[in-house]
């Protein structure tokens, strides 16, 4: 029988891990967005990360999502294009599953 929260409702299941970090390494998702770009943008220049727009959830002990927002030149002399950022990494060894950007 689950625990009983506020008001006598039953708390609901933890959803989320507490992200294992040890392999983990957010160079190699940025490292990958940097290659997405550059296929979307041959000319690309000037990618720049925030650092500080970084989150990461694991949902689960094979699946890390670390989510973020740059921005880049898609041309010499064109402005700057803002983008978020989605990579899918594999918390046990570190491996980016898949890259998403968007923008």
């Amino acid at each position: 029988k689950p625990a009983a929260g506020l008001f006598g409702l039953a708390k609901p299941a933890q959803s989320m891990l507490e992200p294992d970090l040890r392999h983990l390494s957010p160079g190699a998702c940025e490292a990958s967005v940097a290659a997405v770009l550059q296929k979307r943008w041959p000319r690309v220049s000037e990618i720049r990360l925030d650092s500080g727009a970084r989150s990461l959830v694991q949902s689960s002990p094979t699946k890390a999502e670390l989510h973020g927002q740059g921005r880049a030149l898609p041309v010499q002399g064109s402005p700057y294009t803002v983008f978020g950022f989605d990579c899918e990494i594999d918390p046990r060894d570190g491996r980016v599953l898949s890259t998403r950007v968007s923008g």
